[in-house]
């Protein structure tokens, strides 16, 4: 975008509109790092669900197996426990997965992506602000 800076007057107006530009702009980065971080956490977080929920499942399937063929008696009966807390902790795992997925990994993707179109935009309003203000010093 080409930026008319023509109406501004001052050396002084160029130093604030400068400046509130590098604030902006400083705020985008940490903004960013912020999102990077995030991105590292999706990543390890989705392999950390998966390979949880797959031990899970497998543990629930032992179980499903082991439990008709059991006697009635006190280790059916902790084995039928283990069984309801292994189904409620795979519903609680599905519901991470969703969260924790590949599509929320690109969506944080794509906000770093605006972030950096947004920074690379006011680098190009900065550079205006400063050629501007080179004319007005040298008159």
């Amino acid at each position: 975008m080409i930026y008319d800076v023509n109406w501004v007057e001052t050396t002084e107006e160029c130093d604030l509109l400068t400046s509130n530009a590098d604030d902006e702009i400083s705020e985008l980065q940490l903004e960013i790092v912020e999102l990077q971080q995030k991105q590292k956490l999706l990543a390890k977080v989705t392999s950390d669900v998966k390979s949880e929920y797959q031990s899970n499942q497998d543990d629930l399937v032992a179980l499903n197996t082991k439990i008709p063929t059991q006697p009635e008696g006190k280790s059916k009966r902790d084995n039928i426990k283990e069984q309801k807390r292994l189904e409620y902790r795979q519903v609680v795992l599905e519901d991470r997965k969703e969260s924790y997925n590949n599509v929320a990994r690109m969506e944080n993707q794509r906000q770093i992506g605006r972030r950096e179109a947004e920074i690379t935009k006011l680098n190009v309003y900065r550079s205006a602000i400063v050629a501007r203000k080179v004319v007005l010093a040298a008159a």
